[in-house]
């Protein structure tokens, strides 16, 4: 029994022994964790970089100048053969309904004094419905040389009885002034018209033809 105590007794010293052995070997076995950098920042922390600034107020836009127009100008007398231009203003005037536009072209017809200026004031002449544009038409034929057959066929339509009577009566001054050969057998014609107005005014204009002197003929060599 005593030696049993005794055994007791010298194991429990060396009991401790080995458990403080023990406790150093596994404090050694695992490393030491290092202490974080004080210097390691986080994305963070950094600073961001400096950020440009624009302006609210924008610049004032700069004033365009004044631009001024041109005054108008005339348009052009068109250009290239007869028929191309009177066509062209036979055009103007059908597609221009101003009065004064259409008194201008007329004339523009009769200083070009061409055959197909005067058919298309011929055209012109029937297509119009004002009897002042009407007259206006006839009277223009006065500033056309030659042309006469022309002038009296386009005449001839005017003193028609299905014409007012003030475009009639232009009809006949205007007969005054081309060649008698033409003229005399229209105004002959209305002679017996039922206005009595037309009737003397036809009149007026045969003793007018005939009172012309004839052109002279020429001699005949022996």
């Amino acid at each position: 029994m005593r030696d049993n105590k005794a055994i007791m007794k010298l194991s429990v010293p060396a009991l401790a022994v080995a458990l403080l052995i023990t406790a150093c070997t596994k404090s050694e076995e695992q490393p030491p964790v290092p202490p974080q950098s004080s210097s390691a920042t986080s994305d963070s922390d950094q600073p961001s970089p400096p950020v440009a600034t624009v302006p609210s107020s924008k610049p004032a836009a700069p004033v365009a100048p004044t631009v001024t127009s041109a005054p108008s100008t005339p348009a052009p007398a068109p250009s290239g053969s007869s028929a191309q231009v009177a066509a062209s203003l036979e055009t103007a005037y059908i597609t221009n309904p101003e009065f004064s536009a259409r008194v201008e072209t007329i004339y523009k017809l009769t200083d070009a004094g061409t055959p197909e200026a005067i058919t298309s004031l011929g055209r012109l002449f029937h297509m119009e419905k004002d009897p002042d544009l009407k007259t206006e038409i006839l009277d223009s034929l006065f500033v056309v040389d030659g042309q006469d057959e022309r002038k009296a066929a386009l005449l001839s339509a005017g003193a028609g009885a299905d014409q007012p009577k003030e475009v009639r009566m232009s009809a006949i001054d205007g007969l005054e002034d081309v060649d008698a050969k033409y003229a005399l057998p229209i105004l002959q014609a209305l002679t017996s018209d039922p206005d009595e107005e037309i009737r003397d005014t036809a009149k007026d204009a045969i003793e007018m033809l005939q009172a012309e002197p004839s052109p002279a003929q020429p001699a005949h060599a022996k």
